[in-house]
């Protein structure tokens, strides 16, 4: 009686911890595609949680520059608007996911991307100067 009861508590006890491990720290397998080429998801998921930064620096790929942000109820996207404001480039309006902004004659879009629950990507053209959204 105790023999075959074993197995099954310890198939439950597995299942509970991997979902225990999954909601908490989810492997980096269980993520979508990114939209770049130049980092590992892995990396990509290491970088924005160790940054001290809200808005953190991934890649420079095709003519833009990729950052990355915790998804946290809309913080992430105060601040970019407060990044943008520090760069000199004025908010403009919001369209979907494409937020406009102006700095004299010139006007660039950046569009953000959720990834997960837990991050969301904001593809930056790069310009001259560069805009620098984080202090890394």
């Amino acid at each position: 009686m105790l023999k075959k009861l074993a197995l099954p508590a310890i198939a439950l006890i597995l299942v509970v911890f991997a979902g225990i491990m999954t909601v908490n720290n989810p492997p980096s397998f269980l993520y979508g595609k990114l939209p770049f080429q130049s980092l590992s998801k892995q990396s990509v998921v290491i970088l924005i949680k160790d940054s001290p930064h809200p808005i953190t620096k991934l890649t420079v790929e095709d003519g833009y520059t990729w950052y990355g942000a915790k998804a946290d109820q809309g913080k992430e996207i105060d601040s970019l608007l407060s990044a943008m404001k520090k760069n000199g480039w004025s908010f403009i309006q919001q369209e979907g996911a494409g937020y406009f902004f102006e700095q004299g004659s010139e006007k660039i879009v950046i569009t953000s991307q959720t990834w997960s629950n837990r991050h969301v990507f904001f593809k930056v053209p790069v310009t001259n100067p560069p805009i620098t959204l984080s202090s890394n």
